[in-house]
């Protein structure tokens, strides 16, 4: 008993004269607060995420982003994206365009932490998601191909082969009655627009390869998800050279088509 008693005594010396803080009932006093406020989808297919810092807590705020995910309440660590900026208690970062498809729901949480932890706000969610398909700057005839050089032809596609995956890379076939294309994405298709690349495609990248003749870097090329299973594609003023008839030269030519592959 005399123990306790002079140990009660050390104590309460310590924090008269040592300067002990007050312990707040309260614990929410020490952790931050944060809400998430919207998530919006840009022309060209991002969403930008908005939040705001309802309280730092305690201490100041040493980190504030989002996770995101296709079901509801994402974790923490899913797809998570920290912003470089936090101006009057408000934050919010862009999820590029390669994070979507256009038939798929997507939930987004803001999170900020302090020194003693951190805080996640309720989701908002956000459906089809896709580009402005009023950006896409052809719009040739629909299963057909169109080709301009030393002569011009316009001929409907016949069949088509389903895209299938490799490793990193979706590949798949489509025919007219003349010629062959092709076409190779940097990953799985969905809706946005791609750059045509004559190497082998990164990430919303696509390489087209028409009668054996590999396009250059010139044009667009645009995916509109229709089906779970199917996708829409229209390519814009793509460059390949190729062979005329039984003709040993390879003449230059433009490309435009529209055509629907399965996935």
């Amino acid at each position: 008993m005399k123990t306790n008693l002079l140990l009660l005594l050390a104590v309460a010396v310590v924090c008269c004269y040592g300067g002990c803080k007050k312990v707040e009932q309260d614990p929410y006093f020490y952790y931050p607060n944060v809400r998430t406020d919207s998530a919006v989808a840009l022309p060209d297919g991002s969403v930008k995420v908005y939040g705001t810092v309802l309280s730092a807590g305690n201490t100041g705020i040493i980190a504030a982003g989002f996770c995101m995910a296709d079901t509801a309440n994402p974790k923490m660590m899913s797809k998570q994206k920290l912003t470089d900026s936090l101006t009057n208690n408000s934050f919010s970062v862009t999820y590029p365009a390669i994070n979507f498809s256009s038939i798929k729901q997507y939930y987004f949480r803001a999170f900020v932490c302090n020194e003693n932890g951190y805080a996640i706000g309720a989701d908002v969610s956000l459906a089809n998601v896709s580009f402005d398909t009023a950006t896409i700057s052809c719009h040739p005839t629909r299963q057909h191909l169109l080709l301009n050089g030393v002569i011009a032809q316009d001929e409907p596609y016949t069949h088509s082969e389903k895209l299938s995956p490799t490793v990193q890379e979706y590949s798949g076939w489509i025919w007219s009655s003349s010629h062959g294309i092709q076409i190779v994405f940097g990953g799985y298709p969905t809706s946005g627009v791609y750059a045509i690349t004559p190497t082998s495609p990164g990430s919303r990248q696509v390489s087209l390869m028409i009668d054996g003749s590999m396009a250059d870097a010139a044009g667009r090329l645009y995916v509109v998800e229709r089906q779970p299973d199917l996708i829409e594609v229209t390519i814009c003023d793509a460059k390949v050279d190729l062979r005329v008839g039984w003709s040993s030269t390879y003449y230059p030519f433009t490309i435009a088509t529209n055509f629907v592959l399965q996935r």
